[in-house]
Order: structure tokens, then sequence, then C-alpha cells
């Protein structure tokens, strides 16, 4: 033994163990693998080990976990299932760890096996038989396991002594890493104790975020073991070319790419599939012109199995050079024997993957580890951009560089989303496993004492009705919640496995032989040419009932697109690591650059001074101003969202904001930000259109997918952060600032005295716009301050679907025969309600469906100060007295008359003249005082040109009964029954509107008696269907749960 430490160590281990060791011809451990072994013996900890790549991790957690299952055979303990389970992110990993520790199981008698989607049958139920030893396999398998062999699950996990998580910084933050997470805290749950778990990476950016991913809620108790020992000298070297824009890539980086790899085994990481394809077809091609025989080969995601297995087979082989073009699929702990080299083009995704590819080179005793990087930046041609005069490429690269080379530095595991898409699926996996589980169990297992604890019970309640609505579940009569009919569904489709989406894809196939799929996007036509595992190809056929494309080897091609994907947000850390090197600072990369790097870096420096960034970070480009707050793409995401909620439009361009907004106009806006009481993260995801990302977001109420989004993807903390400390630009004299009371300036302000209203009513096909129901009908009656009505604008709308309830709106299919449709009134409507408060009675209602309207269309609306006058009664003297809440018994109790009861314009009147006795009574027209909120005037927003194009109703055109209100309710049961009603009338209660009576009742606190009351006055009718009434009787439960 090479120490005394490892000495002790060694001497720790179980004989069998230490006689394999010695076989190997080992002169000792490794500093990792020696610590190690005290507190994996001892089994009673989870445990962290992080060290360099090739530092022997895998053999620290695995040695001592072997030794402890010898020992306790030894002493006479037999096996009642299997011992250790290893969780992989990756089916080739599990391969290469079952081909290292096959030979000591075998030596020790302790079974090793793999299970994934690859593993045959046979070899799968060898794990039922032998219920003993080492199982290597993929947190899906786990899942596959609960979902299908629930009734055995306890059998083989119960007497589980190890729980080894591989590669766990590829986890957190994702939608399967909450799986994986889940799915641990549900084997203790099995085994009813606490199954240690042991994580292993290389790449960890804070040992206390990643031990608090091990074991979620324990992070504290973890026992970290941290290897710095790392005995290989790292080399790189920085290259920069500059290219046509478009052109995909660029030729001089492939020429020196095999310039430098040719005749070794490399690997080069691009950070997308296309950009694989380009340089791997480029390589070949160059191995062409030559006369040489091919080296280069493609390795990405979307190739087939075979495809992939033959590129690593090459790269094992010590006979011929061979180098992978890849994706992140060979970034983690894959064995592909001893690779010379690593190449980087582009910045890679994170500091994180720069440091795992950079550690996959120069594993041999005695050779470096060498890193590449290569970036191509623009031609910047007679008028550049700003953004691209900065060479964001190279500086981002050279930055994260920096952080690895000169502050050791990585991202930290992301935490604080609530993974409501995952927790979906594993609720449905739950009822899978134990054949139905009650919800107060569901909630203790995942939420309150489990992984999802961020997700609180009303939440989790809310996300219940969501899945009965989607009718992913169903309540039997004793409140089990069991799987509903397309929950049965999915949880038998292979796909269900999965936390995350499998984008559609289309498989490509050559002579029988899969080469692997590219996006249903692509236009796949006859005759045309792609590229694909780095070679060129012809389509002769497409199968679109099969997804399914045939071709032939070709000379000509180009790169298509490819399912999923998408890129990395940088971190906070990496862009200010850009601005100190903008600023000039150059340690740890002023030796690294070549000549080309050199000089971008320095013209990239010079266009920093010249526009001025040093003391500021807007500046105008054009029409639009460029604001760079040196952050993160999540704050600047989230600074987008707050300043589109002020009127202003913007796009992120790399590191930059391109605002459509001058200079002036945009530093009062950030002004404004900076004096605001930062909004409710909720609040304001609730006006990003396009929020569904993962892959049950569409289960989802729009609140919770408000929550999910805003969890995941905002940060409002960073933005006004940034906004109160920043130093305000100086604004150019041509573009000063106009007067506070200018009200074209495109930018939200207080509400000025004087403000009119615009009073909206809506009559729809249904209940919930998140279910696909639409307006038919819509009305804007616009007031003055006071209330005093000023004109009125009305028409029908094309639904584009049935009309819904005619009963209720009287309206037929021919009725709307020449309506206009949304899209056509849309600027109409944008004309009519700017500058003024927006007013409804059960303004919730009416907003949720204008919005939604306007989303459809890929306009996403302002945040409009609104007024809900059915909630305004209660802020009057006298609202006791009143008898009801819904508008009929309102206007009565005001000396309102009602005409024409439920038509739109003949509600918006109504509600109008509510409005004006409101006002009246409460002695003030100062819209705070009313309950206006938000507090803003949003500015100028145009999503479309007015039309003028109107149709209004027929003479004999009227709705046939007006749906009865609660008499002596307050404004929330009111809301409640109104919505029951309509939802009835609608033609009754299916699984889509069940989650919208639940969110209803729930935001409004209706209490629980009140909904029963509703429920059994509105099911005596002798028109309920028993569907309805089902439903009904499911929000009830989930009421009571």
């Amino acid at each position: 033994m090479t120490s005394s430490a490892s000495d002790t160590a060694y001497a720790r281990l179980a004989e069998p163990v230490r006689r394999w060791i010695h076989g190997q011809g080992w002169t000792g451990l490794h500093d990792v693998q020696a610590r190690a072994v005290e507190p994996v013996l001892a089994a009673d900890r989870d445990i962290l080990i992080t060290a360099a790549t090739a530092a022997g991790k895998t053999e620290a957690a695995f040695l001592p976990a072997l030794s402890h299952l010898v020992e306790r055979r030894a002493s006479g303990r037999a096996p009642d299932g299997v011992e250790v389970l290893y969780l992989s992110p990756l089916k080739a990993l599990i391969n290469d760890q079952t081909r290292r520790l096959e030979p000591i199981g075998e030596e020790l008698g302790i079974p090793v096996h793999p299970w994934h989607g690859d593993v045959t049958a046979a070899r799968r139920t060898r794990v039922w038989r032998d219920r003993s030893g080492v199982l290597l396999i993929t947190p899906e398998s786990v899942e596959g396991i609960f979902c299908h062999r629930g009734d055995r699950a306890k059998a083989l996990f119960g007497d589980l002594r190890f729980v080894i998580v591989d590669e766990l910084h590829a986890f957190p933050g994702s939608p399967r890493g909450a799986q994986l997470a889940s799915l641990m805290h549900r084997i203790d749950l099995l085994a009813r104790r606490r199954v240690p778990r042991i994580g292993l990476s290389a790449t960890v950016g804070k040992l206390d975020d990643a031990a608090e991913a091990l074991r979620p809620g324990g992070g504290p108790r973890v026992h970290i073991i941290e290897s710095a020992v790392d005995g290989r000298s790292r080399r790189t070297r920085v290259y920069a070319h500059s290219v046509t824009a478009g052109t995909g890539g660029s030729s001089a980086i492939a020429r020196r790419l095999y310039s430098s790899l040719r005749g070794s085994t490399n690997l080069v990481f691009a950070n997308a599939r296309t950009d694989v394809e380009y340089y791997a077809d480029r390589l070949r091609q160059e191995c062409e012109r030559r006369r040489t025989p091919n080296e280069f080969f493609a390795h990405h995601g979307s190739l087939s199995k075979a495809e992939r297995e033959d590129v690593e087979d090459r790269l094992r082989g010590a006979d011929l050079p061979g180098t992978a073009v890849c994706t992140s699929t060979l970034e983690m702990g894959i064995d592909i024997g001893q690779v010379r080299e690593v190449a980087q083009v582009g910045p890679p995704p994170s500091v994180a993957a720069l440091r795992q590819r950079w550690g996959r080179s120069g594993r041999r005793p005695g050779e470096p580890s060498i890193l590449r990087i290569y970036v191509a930046e623009p031609d910047l041609g007679v008028d550049p951009e700003p953004v691209d005069e900065l060479r964001p490429q190279l500086v981002q690269a050279l930055a994260m560089l920096r952080l690895v080379r000169v502050h050791d530095w990585c991202e930290p595991p992301e935490h604080g989303g609530l993974h409501l898409s995952t927790l979906v699926q594993q609720v449905l996996s739950l009822t899978a496993q134990f054949g139905g589980v009650g919800p107060d169990q569901a909630e203790s297992a995942l939420c309150s004492r489990g992984p999802f604890r961020r997700v609180g019970g009303d939440t989790f309640h809310r996300l219940l009705g969501a899945m009965h609505g989607a009718e992913l579940l169903t309540t039997a009569g004793d409140g089990t919640l069991l799987p509903g009919l397309r929950g049965e569904r999915e949880i038998e489709h292979y796909g269900f496995l999965a936390a995350f989406a499998t984008p559609a894809a289309y498989r490509v196939v050559a002579a029988g032989q899969e080469i692997g799929s590219v996006s249903a996007a692509s236009p796949l036509v006859p005759d045309r040419g792609l590229v694909l595992a780095g070679r060129r190809w012809r389509v002769i056929a497409v199968h679109q009932s099969d997804c399914l494309v045939e071709v032939v080897p070709d000379s000509q091609g180009t790169v298509v697109a490819f399912p999923g994907g998408g890129a990395a947000r940088v971190h906070d850390r990496v862009r200010a690591e850009m601005l100190a090197i903008y600023r000039g600072e150059d340690d740890g990369i002023a030796d690294l650059l070549d000549d080309g790097a050199r000089d971008l870096l320095a013209a990239a420096r010079s266009a920093f001074e010249r526009l001025r960034l040093h003391d500021r970070d807007t500046i105008p480009n054009g029409r639009s101003t460029l604001v760079l707050p040196w952050r993160g793409d999540r704050m600047l995401d989230t600074l987008l969202v707050a300043l589109h909620q002020r009127g202003l439009r913007g796009d992120r361009e790399g590191p930059a904001l391109r605002v459509t907004a001058p200079v002036a106009v945009v530093e009062e806006a950030l002004g404004a930000l900076a004096r605001a009481v930062p909004p409710d993260p909720t609040h304001l995801a609730a006006s990003v259109a396009a929020k569904a990302e993962e892959k049950w977001d569409d289960v989802l109420s729009p609140g919770l997918l408000d929550e999910a989004y805003a969890a995941r993807a905002l940060d409002v903390d960073a933005v006004w952060d940034w906004a109160r400390h920043r130093t305000p630009a100086p604004v150019p004299t041509d573009h000063a600032a106009p007067a506070p009371a200018a009200p074209e300036v495109g930018l939200s302000r207080g509400i000025p005295s004087g403000t009119g209203f615009a009073v909206v009513d809506v009559e729809t096909t249904g209940l919930a716009p998140g279910a696909g129901h639409r307006i038919v009908e819509i009305a804007v009656v616009r007031c003055r301050s006071d209330g005093s009505v000023e004109d009125s604008w009305h028409t029908l709308l094309d639904p584009g679907r049935d009309p819904g309830p005619v009963d209720v709106h009287g309206l037929r299919p021919e009725d709307l025969a020449g309506a206009p449709s949304f899209s056509d009134v849309a600027g109409d409507l944008a004309d009519l309600l700017a500058g003024r408060v927006v007013v409804a009675h059960n303004v919730r209602f009416d907003l949720s469906f204008l919005r939604a309207e306007f989303e459809r269309i890929g306009a996403l609306p302002p945040a409009w100060p609104l007024l809900c006058t059915m909630e305004l009664i209660d802020r009057l003297p006298g609202s006791a007295d009143r008898a009801g809440r819904g508008l009929a018994d309102a206007c009565a109790a005001f000396g309102v008359e009602l005409r024409s009861a439920h038509t739109a314009l003949g509600d918006a009147r109504a509600t109008a003249a509510l409005l004006a006795a409101q006002i009246a009574s409460a002695g003030t027209a100062n819209v705070l005082d009313l309950g206006v909120t938000p507090a803003a005037i949003p500015g100028p927003w145009s999503p479309a040109r007015p039309s003028g194009r109107v149709l209004h109703r027929g003479g004999g055109v009227a709705p046939a009964r007006r749906i009865p209100a609660v008499r002596g309710a307050d404004a929330a049961e009111t809301a409640y029954a109104d919505a029951v009603v309509l939802a009835l009338d609608s033609g009754g209660i299916s699984s889509a509107e069940t989650d919208h009576l639940l969110e209803v009742a729930r935001s409004r606190n209706v209490d629980d008696a009140v909904v029963s009351r509703i429920h059994e006055r509105e099911s005596a009718r002798g028109d309920v269907s028993d569907e309805s009434r089902r439903h009904l009787d499911i929000v009830q439960a989930l009421m009571r749960s």
C-alpha cells in the first residue's frame, strides 16, 4: 500500500474483496476510495462522494458496499431481495458498469443484474429468481417495476442495503431528477426505513446543494467525501474564427479538427445534434478529399442504438484511430477507451459540462488532459449589431474556462421548482402500484413527508382536481383515488415511465437498418437529401402512418432538424465573469488564445469601451434599446416578462434584451420597477402565454401552470435587486423623457385622476377557456370616471365550434353565421380597453376568457387594472343587508334596471349602471378605494389593426332564461353557484369543468358546506345527468380532502 491511511482502509475490506484487488495488480487505494471505506461499511448514513474523473469513485462506493454484503452473508444473514440498487441516467453507463462489476461479483458470489429497455426479458427474469445482489437500472425501469409489478416491488426492494446514484449532477432541477427523488423515497416507504444513499459525481458546484439533492430535506445529515486529488496535468487552447452568418458552422474549424485529431482517439463535443451532423459530415468530406480512411463519426441521441454502439466500439478498440463528434451522450462516464484529446465547438452549455468533458481525456497514467475550444463568430459587415461586436460566444467560452481554471467553480444543482408535471406522473404511478390510494396518503407520501415538500396541501388537492378533470383519476365511493379512463391508457403506454416528454420523430431506415430519427417537423419529401450519422442520404419514400423514412446513400444532403433539444440556461456567475473579461481581466486565459481569438477578444473589448458599457447597461440601437444586466438567463427572462407587463415588448439576444422602445422609455420603466413592490412570481407568470414545457403540463389548470412556471423559470428577487442597485444611464437629448402625463409613453404608470372605465361582458360556449370554450358575444360599455356612460360597442363572434348552451344565451349556429372571429376584432377591443380600468361583474370569469382569446391569436395582453362590481358590494356600507351578489340581485339592491339579461350588451349596460350606483354609494371615485388592482395603466398595446367588423343579434334572438342567483349569498358563493349552473346549462359537467369548479371554490374560499348545499340544490334539477352528478361528487370529495 502507498500510505498508512490506504493500508488501514484496505485492511477493513472483506478478505475476498482484498483478494480481488490484489489480483488486479493495484498498488493501493486511491484517496477517495480509502476515505469512503469506513462510512460505507457502516451502512448507516447517506454519503456524497465527489472526485475528479477517473479518480475511482465507482470503486469507492462498490468495494466497501460489496464487503458489507460479504460480511453480512458470512454472519448467516441471507439476502431477501436486491441488496444494492445502482441508479444511472444512461443505459450505456449501466452496460459499462455491468462489465466492470461482473468479474468481482462472480468472484464474491454476488450476482450483478443490468435492467433497462435493451436488456432481454430472460435476463430480467433472473432478477426475480435470484432476488439478491446488485441491480443496475435506470429510473424509468424502477418506475416500470412500481407500475406493473407493484405487488412484488416490496419483495424486490424490501431488503436493500444501499442505493447508489451515479452521475448525481445530471439529475437535479429536471423532471427526471424529481422522479428520481420520488422513486428513492417510495423505496424507503417500501423498506420502512431510510435506505442509505450514496451519490457519485465528478462535477458538484455546491456540496450542500448536491447533498440536498441526494436526500431532499436531509442534506445537512449527508456525509460528504470530497477528494481534490487529480494527478493529471491540464492543457488547453482556444481558437476563434469569423464565419459568414447563417452558414451553420465553420469549414475552418473542421479543417483544424482534422489536422489536430487525425490518427488518434478523441471526442469532439458540439452543443446541438445539427452541429454534430455538420462537423461529422465536413470531417468525412475532408477525409475523402485527402484520400484517407474516415476516422470521424457522429454520436447523439437521435441515432439508433446500433449506430451509437458501433462508434463506441471503434473508440474502445486499440487497433484503429477514431474520433466521435457528439453531444452530451459521451459526456458522462461511459468507458470509451483512452481519449487523447477533447475538442469543444462553441461555448459549452455549462461550466459543469466543460469540467465533465475536459475530464474525459488523459485518463492513462502520465498523460495530460487536453482540451481545445473552437469558437465561430459571425463576420460583422458594414453595420454590425452591438451584441455581435461584443463577440459573446468567445467571451462566454473564456468566462467558463476561467471559472474552471481560476475559481474551480461550476453551477450548483438547481432547486426550487415545484415539478407539478412530474407530480402528476407520480400520483398516477402510486395508484398503479397499490391499486388505488387515498388522497391524504398520496399527499403525505409525495408532498408533506416526501420529495415534493414545496407543494402545499391546497396546491396538491387542486392538482388532484385537474387530474380528475383530465380523466387521469377517478374517485371510488370510499374516496380512494383510482386511475381514470385516460389514466389507465397512459399507465399502460410504454412512454408513461419517463418523466420527460418524447418529441414526435420519424425513424430513418436504410436497407432495412435503422440509422436514427429526425424531427417530425422536418419537411421530408422523396428525393430530398439529408445528413444523418455523419453520412449523406437521399429520401426515397416517406411512410406517414408508420412515421418512417426510407433512404439510400447519396452524394448530396443537408442537416435536418432533430426532435427535442434546447439550450441550457446561462448562470449569473458566468455573465459576471464575462463582464470581468470585458473590463480587462486576463488571469487564466491570456496565454491560451491563438491569434484569431486574441484579435477577436481585443475587438470585443474595444467595442465594450466604445459602447460605454463600463458605466451603463442600456444602449440605444436604432428604434430599440439593448439592456445588458450581465445576469443569467433566468433573470433576463423574468425582466422581459416584467417589462412586457408594463407595455414594453422585447426579445432575448444572447446576454442582452432587445426592447422595442427608446432608451428614455426603457429607463423610466426600469426606474418604475425599482420603485415598485416586487410582484408575486405567480402573478407575473400569468402574463406569459407559452408556459407548457413539461410532459404533463397540459393537465394543469391555468393557476397551477402559473405556479409551476414561476417556480421553474422566474427570478423576481434578482430582477428587483438589479433594478434597485443599477445606475440609470443618462438619456440622450434627442430621446428626452416625455412629461409624466404624456399618455403615449409605452409603459405602466399609476392610474391618473379622471381615468375612465371599460365595462366588459361576455357570453360563452361553456365554463372553462382552458377546456376549449370560446366567446360567442362580447360587449364593452365605456364610462367616465364617475360611472356615466360615454359609448358602447358589441358584437357576436364566430367561436369556430358549436355555440354551447342555447337556452342560456339564445344563440344558435345560424345566428352566428357571418360573425367576425375574435382575431378580426382584437384590434378594436384593444383600443376600447386602452387607458381604462376594466370592469366586470365577476371579473375573473370574463377576463379569463378575454385573455385566453388574445393568447389564442398569439397576443399576450397587458396587465389591465381590474375592478369587480360583485366583489365591490362587500366593500360598501350596508353590504350585509343586501340580498345577493349575482347581477340581478345586485341591480335590484341598487335600484338598477336589468334589461335583456344574458345578452352581452344588456349585462354590460346593467353592470355600468351598477358601477355608477356603487361609486355614488362609496362617495369616492378613487380607484384604489374601490379595490382596483393592479394600480397601473399599461401603455399602448396593439395586437392587430382595428377592423370595424361587428354583427349584432337579430330581433328574435334572446336568451331563453337567466341563470338564477343565490339569494343572501356573498360574492364568493354567488361566483361558485353561477359557475355550477353555467356548467350544467352548457351541456352538463364533464371532466373539463371539474378542475375549474374546484379552483373557483378554493380561490374564493367557499366553505365545504356551501359547496355541498349548492350541489344538492342544483342536482335536484330534473335535467342533470348522472355524469354531471358524478363530477359534482368528485369536486365535493376533493373539497373535503
